[in-house]
């Protein structure tokens, strides 16, 4: 057997998304060529740089599941706000 690994990336959604699922918006396609064929083995996340495995008999709720923690730490992550402080002469310190 022949093994290569390949990592495609994808960040338009094709045409017709009627058998596609909306985790593929932020993973990173993981392939591995097997006999010359293709054959989709993990993604990677493009928020935490998780590799998940996915294939066609895992499926892909893991996938969304992770999708929904990893944008709620990154918008939990752009709201936060630091609070400056001033000394006693004026100058500022975080």
């Amino acid at each position: 057997m022949l093994w290569a690994l390949t990592i495609m990336t994808h960040s338009l959604l094709p045409l017709s998304t009627s058998k596609l699922s909306l985790s593929t918006v932020n993973f990173t396609k993981v392939f591995e060529t097997m006999n010359s064929k293709p054959i989709h083995v993990a993604g990677i996340c493009k928020l935490s740089k998780f590799k998940l495995f996915a294939n066609s008999n895992v499926g892909t709720g893991h996938l969304l599941r992770d999708q929904k923690s990893c944008r709620k730490k990154a918008d939990h992550a752009a709201m936060v706000q630091t609070r400056l402080d001033f000394n006693p002469d004026g100058s500022l310190r975080n």
